[in-house]
């Protein structure tokens, strides 16, 4: 085995007697470069520990293809490079790495040397990983993290840098804590990131939290909770429960099958379509379409624009305005009772396609009557429109 890159090779009982190492340095344009290549096989199942202090961690999943052609291994490749000089090659010779396995852990990590540099050094750390690694915990001070085509669960921890999941057919568990979150897909996902959160799709339940960042799911399959305490959310199709809160932005949800509660501090939201609905924003504007159940609906002072659709079953419903109009799209079949009031109306007037829905306050049947639907507002109008139904 090669030792000029220090490796530390920790001898144990447990240790495959296979392992194996190969080293190699070379001047790559105005860079010196050193390089570590390597195989761990793996006759069992073993959990993979990864930490480094200053790297980039690129972890594989292993190809159907290569896993038929070859015994199960864990490979790794790590390469260090820096700006080619006196003393760079002893510079990265110098540089900490540990390769251990114990029992069923298998442990990669990647330090820095006492010794300080005059140029930087760039850390990338490789993997390769077989069905046969049933957990990965990744650590990294400061460096990406990047993990795709996996069917193992993820523990994730960048301190100063981005965490990038491809596809992962487990469960991710990432933290964030200098930059951005992305899943392409998995199982169930927790994240919690000091910038931008994006999931693309997730078939299980889903938990975000951000100090500063937007999120974004575009496909959740199970109960989604997102809390943002600096950026706006915008979700596309959910089919569990959402309850989604932002400090002070925007709010989107395209689609949501079942409940789904929309609260944010200092901005709008808009709803395309959705059963049972719980939206709130202290300073901005509501626009619901396509309402398909019942809907409880409050801005501080903002509109609120409400939309049902013609297949809607109408539940309990209020829409309050503490200082800006309200105006609501009923379907011209659907049987409610209409409660509605301007309080201080300062000549403000109840409008719309129903002449028994008038004045500053007004009470009516519809269609025989059915759920409540109550609307308020102060100084501004409430209308209410007959649904455009084309044939």
């Amino acid at each position: 085995m090669n030792l000029n890159l220090v490796i530390a090779i920790l001898l144990s009982a447990t240790l495959v007697p296979s392992l194996y190492a190969q080293a190699r340095s070379y001047r790559s344009g105005a860079d010196q470069v050193r390089e570590l290549h390597g195989t761990i096989p793996l006759g069992r199942p073993v959990r993979l520990r990864v930490n480094t202090r200053l790297a980039t961690v690129h972890i594989q999943g292993q190809s159907a293809a290569d896993a038929r052609a070859n015994a199960p291994q864990l490979g790794y490749t790590i390469v260090l490079r820096t700006h080619a000089g006196a003393g760079a090659l002893a510079y990265l010779q110098s540089w900490p790495i540990s390769i251990q396995r114990t029992g069923a852990i298998v442990y990669i990590q990647t330090g820095t040397p006492d010794a300080q540099s005059v140029e930087p050094a760039q850390v990338t750390v490789e993997l390769r990983v077989p069905a046969q690694v049933s957990e990965i915990f990744a650590d990294t001070e400061v460096g990406d993290l990047y993990a795709d085509q996996l069917a193992t669960p993820l523990v994730l921890t960048a301190h100063a840098g981005n965490i990038h999941v491809g596809s992962n057919a487990g469960s991710v568990l990432a933290f964030s804590r200098g930059g951005d979150v992305i899943v392409g897909q998995a199982q169930a996902v927790r994240a919690n990131a000091t910038g931008a959160i994006r999931v693309n799709r997730a078939d299980g339940p889903v938990y975000l939290t951000t100090s500063g960042g937007e999120v974004a799911v575009r496909r959740a399959s199970a109960a989604l909770t997102i809390v943002s305490n600096g950026g706006g959310i915008d979700i596309g199709n959910a089919d569990g429960p959402v309850s989604a809160f932002s400090e002070g932005g925007n709010i989107s949800l395209e689609n949501a099958e079942g409940w789904a509660r929309l609260q944010t501090v200092g901005g709008n939201i808009v709803v395309n379509s959705a059963r049972q609905l719980e939206v709130s924003t202290r300073s901005g504007d509501i626009r619901l379409e396509r309402l398909l159940a019942g809907v409880e609906a409050q801005t501080g002072s903002g509109r609120v624009d409400a939309v049902f659709a013609p297949s809607a079953k109408l539940s309990n419903s209020e829409i309050v305005s503490r200082q800006g109009r309200i105006a609501v799209t009923l379907p011209s079949t659907v049987g409610a009772q209409v409660w509605a009031q301007i309080r201080d109306p300062q000549g403000m007037q109840i409008t719309g396609d129903y002449p028994q829905l008038s004045g500053d306050r007004a009470r009516a049947v519809l269609n025989g009557g059915g759920a409540q639907l109550r609307l308020l507002t102060n100084m501004s109008e409430i209308t209410i429109h007959k649904l455009q139904e084309h044939l």
